[in-house]
């Protein structure tokens, strides 16, 4: 199965971890059971790990120009093996999505 950067936390965290279509994930974390869990994201706050929720490739001459027209922040100062995280709006669909850019 394949890991995200966030593995070892989950495991440190006594999350159950299961195959979600080749990715080691959590479903609950011991102790805790879905409904804690439930009350802890609506009356605080949750994180979701998105790593494992897709992947793509842009090359060539205009990739830079062609991301930096499909995601919100601006990745001109990115050096080589840089992460940068963006939302990428939709307004038609009325939808933001997550995206993890590696330069």
């Amino acid at each position: 199965m394949k890991k995200t950067p966030l593995y070892e936390q989950h495991v440190n965290l006594k999350g159950k971890v299961v195959d979600f279509g080749g990715w080691a994930l959590p479903i609950e974390y011991q102790g805790q059971g879905i409904l804690v869990e439930h009350e802890a994201v609506r009356t605080a706050a949750g994180l979701f790990d998105v790593s494992h929720m897709g992947e793509v490739t842009v090359k060539g001459p205009d990739a830079e120009k062609f991301i930096q027209k499909m995601i919100v922040n601006d990745i001109s100062p990115m050096s080589n093996f840089q992460i940068y995280y963006s939302p990428m709006c939709y307004p038609e669909l009325v939808k933001v999505i997550p995206v993890k850019i590696i330069a």
